[in-house]
């Protein structure tokens, strides 16, 4: 059998004809696609027989050793290393394609780290549940903070306030020495609100958009979901992966944002 019977061309077959064939054939027998040995052995021969008629020189020689093969001997063999031994994918490798290891390779890390921000959604919930009501917080100091873009321009103005047990930003002006009722979290210590113990409590302010259960609330609840699928059981290492990732990018953004409140 010659090469061009390998191939399934006709030997005045052009360069692009016999690249098309070699490909389409290389995917019939890929080892990786089959695991018929006789589909192994005829792919080797596919590849030896475009080793030689890929190249413009080597095909000329193999066609004229062809015309007049007892002048010219025997047909050429080409030279190949010994293919090393191949390793055989398993079907999770298979499935993720390309970026098997990748992920496959990250994948306890990314569940911890689903789980790390699971427990820290849990603990935010926790701790915006039990907040505590401070009945005589006294501020100790009280401060104007205009914000200002490069120009000079206010881009919003307010009163930043010390008590014994917390920081507060408010709009409204307070002198020191004024106590205070606040509800403030035990764990994050975010004030949710607050009022002058002269008031009465329908004059509570509700200061929850000032804080990170107010302003990015939902944004933590997208982040728990996120995670949650994340760290569902199953062996899908690059659901794993990607969800610890994009957690990973929100929570930080969320902390950054958090601070900035």
């Amino acid at each position: 059998m010659t090469f061009y019977q390998i191939l399934e061309v006709p030997p005045g077959a052009s360069a692009t004809d016999i690249r098309r064939a070699y490909r389409r054939l290389v995917l019939l027998t890929h080892p990786d696609r089959t695991p018929d040995p006789a589909a192994h052995q005829r792919y080797l021969a596919i590849n030896e027989a475009y080793d030689v008629l890929s190249d413009a020189s080597r095909r000329q020689a193999y066609d004229l050793r062809l015309a007049s093969p007892v002048s010219y001997g025997p047909l050429p063999t080409p030279r190949r290393r010994p293919a090393a031994p191949r390793r055989h994918r398993t079907v999770e490798e298979v499935r993720l394609g390309v970026h098997a290891q990748v992920y496959l390779r990250y994948t306890k890390l990314a569940q911890r780290i689903n789980y790390v921000i699971i427990g820290f959604c849990l603990l935010l919930a926790l701790d915006y549940a039990v907040a505590l009501d401070y009945p005589s917080e006294p501020i100790l100091s009280a401060e104007y903070r205009p914000e200002r873009d490069r120009y000079g321009s206010v881009l919003r103005e307010y009163y930043a306030y010390e008590t014994p047990h917390t920081s507060l930003r408010a709009l409204y002006a307070y002198p020191a020495g004024e106590v205070m009722v606040l509800r403030i979290t035990p764990l994050f210590r975010q004030v949710l609100t607050f009022r002058r113990v002269a008031d009465s409590p329908e004059y509570d302010y509700n200061n929850r958009e000032h804080t990170i259960y107010g302003a990015v609330g939902w944004l933590f609840v997208a982040l728990r979901i996120i995670a949650v699928v994340g760290a569902w059981p199953g062996r899908v290492a690059r659901r794993q992966v990607e969800c610890a990732v994009t957690a990973s990018v929100l929570f930080i953004i969320l902390i950054w944002v958090a601070f900035r409140l």
